[in-house]
């Protein structure tokens, strides 16, 4: 029997009528994230084709800290993960997917820093061309 996956919407309406934490965490189990950051990374990075050495080219991250993550002994902060999604060469909409997988804060297009981040997603720019654009406004770079 194939079972039908539930939006975020269904999931928080039957939050707001549950009787319990647990029965809710027992009857939705099988549609609640339980995935770690690095399998959730290495996930994307299979689908990719990449190599772990293809993301630390391109994020702008130390080796050490990218093999870090990626094996679990280091756990990534928002900056970091969008300096690996920039890795990837992923487009907003990818960033922001990864980002909530990895149960940290989207990018949001009313913060200035994150539309700058966003414009370079958007047009496909290296990691470099954003934080030279992040420091012009004042803002803090991605490392």
């Amino acid at each position: 029997m194939i079972t039908k996956e539930k939006s975020t919407n269904e999931l928080e309406n039957e939050i707001k009528q549950s009787d319990s934490a647990d029965g809710y965490l027992a009857e939705n189990s099988k549609y609640l994230l339980k995935k770690s950051v690095s399998d959730t990374l290495n996930e994307a990075l299979y689908r990719a084709n990449l190599k772990v050495s293809d993301i630390v080219k391109k994020s702008g991250l130390t080796k050490s800290h990218v093999y870090h993550i990626f094996n679990g002994k280091r756990l990534p902060s928002r900056d970091k993960l969008i300096a690996i999604a920039f890795g990837f060469g992923f487009s907003c909409d990818e960033t922001n997917a990864l980002l909530k997988k990895c149960r940290a804060a989207q990018l949001y297009s009313k913060d200035p820093r994150d539309a700058v981040i966003m414009f370079n997603l958007s047009h496909r720019k290296s990691i470099i061309d954003a934080n030279l654009d992040l420091e012009k406004q004042g803002f803090e770079i991605l490392k």
